[in-house]
């Protein structure tokens, strides 16, 4: 009996010590709109405007919460972009990530 109990409280601990609990309620804040989207197709958008779409969206600020902890506060996200015309439209690219002193590291790139 003692062992049952033993294991239940090694159980419970483990979902707690993960944060299982807290990180459902996190999955269920998320929005599932993606503000990204453009719903007329013929809409043009400047990159300007794309750029500070992407940095709006949850993910980026996931990034930069993320790089903001493991820099100690001291740097914060970064982005390149990046424009192309091909057969008469026009795309971008932007990555964001952490550009250190070394090297720019990608962790997301998002292209239209």
């Amino acid at each position: 009996m003692n062992k049952v109990k033993i294991l239940l409280l090694l159980c419970i601990g483990g979902l707690f010590g993960c944060q299982w609990f807290g990180s459902q309620k996190a999955k269920e804040a998320t929005p599932a709109v993606d503000s990204l989207v453009v719903k007329d197709t013929s809409a043009y958008i400047s990159l300007e405007e794309a750029e500070d779409r992407v940095l709006a969206l949850p993910l980026a600020k996931r990034v930069a919460k993320y790089i903001e902890t493991i820099s100690e506060g001291k740097r914060g996200i970064s982005y390149f972009s990046d424009t192309a015309t091909i057969d008469g439209e026009e795309f971008y690219e932007i990555r964001i990530g952490y550009d250190s002193s070394i090297r720019f590291e990608t962790y997301y790139s998002l292209c239209k």
